[in-house]
């Protein structure tokens, strides 16, 4: 039988502490208790979540261009009447 793959992490010694603690308290080794507190991270992520943010921050990038390019076309009409008095 395969063993499941391996990753090493380096943590802070407090964390590592805090780790081995919430583990003895949830009477599981600190590996099942990281496994676990992994899953619950990755199932809760939803990619229609970042989906959204992106659609978001891609709405108002458009905006602000929108505001951008109104305010360079005033300017440059009114830099051109300036020139035009000249």
């Amino acid at each position: 039988m395969a063993r499941d793959p391996q990753i090493n992490i380096r943590l802070p010694p407090d964390l590592k502490t805090r780790l081995q603690k919430a583990a003895e308290i949830n009477r599981k080794s600190v590996n099942a208790y990281v496994v676990e507190a992994i899953e619950a991270m990755v199932d809760s992520y939803h990619p229609y979540d970042y989906e959204v943010i992106v659609d978001s921050q891609y709405t108002e990038i458009l905006k602000r261009l929108d505001r951008l390019e109104k305010s360079l076309q005033i300017s440059s009409f009114a830099f051109t009447c300036a020139t035009a008095m000249i």
